[in-house]
């Protein structure tokens, strides 16, 4: 019941009981709650020596809450391996279509794209939801089955990073069975297999 809030628990639940019930019972509640409403705002200044030669173009977002909704009781940890968002809780000033401004400073910073992350453990899972790769109780086998076979290497950081056996084993299973190493074709088979345990 939403209505069993978790301070009511203190007395009946241990440390660890009592944070896993206030994790369930926060997006529970959170999952009937309106969605945040952001105020979202990208400028855009045309520069240059003068007023009629302007060829550089300098762009800049901010966004703010407009509505916290369901933010107000549950916001999801944030993801450790994204980049943090450079425009997040920018707040800019009142600005008006046409205003000339001054440049007072110019920062010249040059920013480099970065690869993307080595997978972890709870963030390859992730992508195997992502995709329909598997079901749940298919996940955690399949991660102990590639660390087990030597095709993954788990570094410190918890990072997984390909072995030398692993990276010879996905080519050739990439080379001759294209159709199986397809993304859609477990989210297919998933589907055949559900279609005929309904009948």
């Amino acid at each position: 019941s939403a209505f069993r809030e978790p301070d009511q628990l203190k007395s009946f639940l241990s440390r660890d009981q009592l944070r896993l019930y206030t994790l369930v019972w926060q997006r529970f509640v959170a999952s009937q709650m309106s969605n945040a409403i952001y105020n979202t705002l990208r400028i855009d200044i045309s520069a240059g020596l003068t007023a009629n030669d302007k060829p550089y173009t300098f762009r800049v977002s901010g966004s703010t809450i407009k509505f916290m909704g369901f933010l107000s009781l549950y916001e999801d940890a944030r993801d450790e391996d994204l980049a943090p968002d450079e425009d997040e809780g920018r707040i800019l000033p009142e600005m008006a279509t046409s205003e000339l401004l001054d440049l007072i400073k110019l920062l010249p910073e040059q920013h480099f794209t970065q690869p993307p992350p080595r997978y972890t453990e709870a963030s390859l899972v992730r992508t195997l939801e992502e995709f329909g790769i598997g079901r749940p109780s298919t996940y955690a086998p399949t991660v102990a089955t590639i660390q087990d076979r030597e095709y993954i290497e788990k570094l410190d950081d918890k990072r997984l990073v390909p072995s030398e056996t692993g990276k010879v084993v996905n080519d050739l299973l990439v080379q001759y069975f294209p159709e199986v190493m397809d993304f859609q074709f477990t989210a297919k088979m998933e589907n055949q297999l559900d279609t005929v345990a309904e009948g």
